[in-house]
């Protein structure tokens, strides 16, 4: 991280400070850090869900093992389409991207979503 940015980030309204010339370089370092800190952001969450699920001993209970949801069967739990869940997947901590066409779904990730989401479906 630059120092110009690491500045901005510790005070944000020195924004309007910044040199033009030095503009599209901060964007673009922003960019870079705004994808890692998603990653960063994803991969906790599904540490955190899967950390839930254990047991003592830290194995998840045969009974508690999550599933890997479809598309179409994440889209009928949450009552979106499949079109929307290919373009939201990056909102959704519980959605894995296994390749260019393949998304995959936790149940177990979806179902508490829902839950701490309500019934409202502001995601829509």
């Amino acid at each position: 991280m630059s120092p110009d940015l690491a500045r901005l980030i510790a005070e944000p309204t020195r924004a309007m400070e910044v040199p033009a010339q030095d503009l599209q370089r901060i964007v673009l370092e922003l960019a870079a850090h705004e994808t890692t800190v998603s990653l960063l952001r994803r991969t906790l969450v599904s540490r955190l869900f899967a950390s839930s699920a254990g047991t003592a001993n830290g194995l998840p209970e045969p009974s508690a093992r999550d599933q890997s949801l479809t598309p179409k069967e994440a889209a009928t739990r949450m009552g979106v389409t499949i079109p929307w869940l290919y373009r939201n997947h990056h909102r959704l901590p519980f959605a894995k991207k296994l390749s260019r066409k393949c998304l995959r779904f936790s149940q177990r990730g979806l179902e508490t979503w829902l839950a701490t989401k309500g019934s409202g479906q502001p995601w829509k």
